[in-house]
């Protein structure tokens, strides 16, 4: 008999030093004992350290993200990825059109909490680009308000994505 797949879901910003970090490290905290498998990337340079105040404010949640490293983005990632949330919507059509990732499973983070609430079709190709679609501001650069503006809304998404991957956790595609 085969042993059922992790479900993995692939957590991915421009860099991979703020907002895929605070979104991957909670998620990964809030879903520990669930059957998910959680990576970050980006699309900037590998091997470069999480912005201080991500690993901060992580912390303050109990959260340990000092030893992480940016790991840049692959093909390979995004098709071994049941889910990939991202943080723009520029992020999702770079997923989909530049590394063959799957648009029906790619979504911005706050997207994809929108989508659970709501069975409005989304557009496709330049409709979606044109769109209005919700996207994890960047505070890189910004001021501690702004830092935790962000952080609490990442953790606001996490914890319904986590509540959903526990409540209703798909095996080896995005069921909604």
């Amino acid at each position: 008999m085969d042993t059922p797949q992790p479900f993995r879901v692939l957590v991915l910003c421009a860099h991979n030093r703020t907002r895929s970090v605070m979104a991957g490290y909670l998620l990964q905290s809030l879903l520990a004992d669930a059957s998910v498998v959680l990576a970050t990337a980006g699309f900037g340079e590998a091997g470069r350290t999480a912005m201080p105040q991500a690993v901060e404010l992580l912390a303050n949640a109990g959260i340990d993200a000092h030893a992480h490293r940016s790991t840049r983005v692959t093909a390979e990632m995004v098709r071994e990825a049941n889910l990939v949330l991202t943080a723009e919507k520029s992020q999702v059509m770079a997923v989909v059109a530049d590394l063959g990732g799957n648009f029906d499973t790619t979504f911005t983070l706050p997207e994809y909490v929108q989508s659970l609430h709501s069975n409005a079709e989304r557009p496709r190709g330049l409709a979606y680009m044109k769109a209005s679609v919700p996207e994890v501001d960047d505070p890189t650069g910004h001021g501690d308000t702004m830092w935790r503006r962000v952080w609490g809304e990442i953790e606001g998404w996490c914890r319904v994505v986590a509540r959903r991957l526990l409540t209703e956790p798909p095996v080896t595609g995005l069921e909604r």
